[in-house]
């Protein structure tokens, strides 16, 4: 059931239009954007995905489909969107060149550069390398290595090479362009999630520990105060110029930072820096709605857990 604010919000006419782009499983996240005043679209290929219990689905086109910036300038004129939020790597230089046209939407995402540089994992090691080689695991000699796909997400595509031998019969078949290869780090896995101004400043950030992973996607994690972490995320954000929301994603060991990757969007644990305290919808109705909202960073819980469930859904085709 909706609260009386809700109802009245929508009666009035000034609940604001949040689109998601490529949404797919993120019920948690349109529902904090629900009880935050906002109606939820989101553009999928087509209804059959979980969030079609909360949002109207937009059926869209595929990533590679040359039409598929005029698609999503079209959905956002005739469905009247106030923010556009892009929520798959691949995504991300899409709604960027979108928002070169749309003036009046706001689409929060970082530029096209910084976001292809995010995403193409070949384009962020050569950044990484020519500015943060310290942090970056670039692959060496030793073994074993961690092969990526360079357009790859999450954990798919990605497999282990344990010696020479192993590396040989895997050079016979793949393009090295078509991967990135990594030294395999062993440490306590993390994600960061921050919030970047229009400034390119970044406002906070949450440091949790990934204490249980499954297909890409954390299932257990814990909020931790962690000075490296923070001071880390800021410096690489900040020279990035990153814009809006964002996950890194780090490698701890005994006496090492390590950078993975970073995702220029809503990561996918996000919700629990939302439930610690970290309010990065009131964030974007600061900067970009005009309201009035105090926020003083570093004061999100600590030590806060996640534990998730499974949930179906049903459909029929």
């Amino acid at each position: 059931m909706y609260g009386k604010r809700f109802i009245k919000q929508l009666q009035e006419n000034k609940m604001k239009r949040v689109l998601f782009v490529g949404a797919g499983r993120r019920v948690s996240l349109g529902e904090w954007f629900q009880r935050s005043g906002y109606t939820v679209f989101s553009y999928e290929l087509n209804k059959q995905v979980p969030i079609s219990s909360i949002a109207t689905i937009i059926v869209g086109l595929k990533w590679n489909d040359p039409l598929i910036e005029k698609d999503i300038i079209n959905v956002v004129k005739k469905h009247k969107i106030d923010l556009v939020l892009p929520l798959q790597d691949a995504a991300i230089p899409i709604c960027a060149k979108v928002k070169t046209i749309l003036q009046n939407c706001t689409i929060l995402t970082s530029d096209e550069t910084v976001g292809r540089i995010c995403f193409d994992k070949l384009l962020f090691e050569l950044y990484m390398t020519q500015r943060f080689c310290d942090i970056y695991p670039l692959a060496t000699l030793q073994y074993p290595k961690i092969y990526k796909p360079r357009l790859g997400y999450g954990s798919r595509g990605l497999f282990v090479v344990n010696d020479f031998y192993e590396e040989s019969k895997v050079k016979e078949k793949i393009s090295n362009r078509q991967y990135v290869i990594q030294q395999q780090i062993i440490g306590n896995e993390y994600s960061v999630d921050a919030y970047f101004s229009k400034e390119k400043l970044m406002i906070d950030c949450v440091p949790r520990q990934r204490l249980r992973v499954g297909d890409g996607e954390v299932i257990s994690s814990l909020t931790e105060d962690n000075s490296s972490l923070y001071q880390t995320t800021k410096r690489v954000g900040e020279t990035l110029g990153l814009k809006g929301p964002a996950c890194f994603q780090y490698i701890l060991t005994e006496d090492k930072i390590y950078m993975i990757e970073i995702n220029a969007r809503f990561g996918g644990g996000v919700i629990l820096s939302f439930q610690a305290g970290f309010d990065i919808i009131r964030l974007i109705d600061c900067e970009y709605f005009g309201k009035n909202v105090s926020y003083i960073p570093n004061l999100w819980k600590k030590n806060l857990l996640m534990e998730r469930v499974n949930r179906e859904y049903f459909y029929e085709t």
